[in-house]
């Protein structure tokens, strides 16, 4: 991928995660299923260039995705999307997609603190702790 800003959305699921990346023009460059482990995870984000911005919705795993991926990219954004109007059916693909325009849009509003001593002590997910 070039060197170019990226957009990342993330639909979190327990044992995948879809990823919508778009490029600085907001073109959809890449669509992947990643397994929702940090070590996939970072490999999937480790690959790319530029400057990285990811958004994912608030859920049992968005502290310990965003700490994982904080010190990795540039801008992390855990937003509630509760309420908003969508189109069609419920689809991964279409909820990755439209999330990574609201981001590239910057129409997102983080609802996450990202100060650590503002949030409550994490708790990695057993299927994680596993591994």
């Amino acid at each position: 991928m070039k060197q170019t800003t990226k957009y990342v959305a993330l639909d979190v699921h327990q044992a995948t995660t879809l990823a919508s990346v778009r490029e600085h023009s907001g073109r959809v460059i890449a669509r992947s299923v990643v397994p929702t482990d940090g070590r996939a995870l970072t490999e999937f984000f480790g690959g790319m260039r530029g400057a990285i911005h990811v958004a994912f919705e608030e859920g049992t795993q968005a502290q310990w995705l965003h700490d994982l991926l904080a010190p990795r990219v540039d801008r992390v954004i855990v937003c509630d999307r509760r309420g908003t109007p969508r189109q069609g059916s419920k689809n991964d693909r279409r909820d990755a997609d439209a999330l990574s325009d609201e981001l590239w849009r910057g129409r997102l509003q983080a609802v996450y603190p990202t100060n650590r001593a503002e949030r409550p002590a994490v708790v990695e997910p057993l299927a994680w702790a596993a591994k």
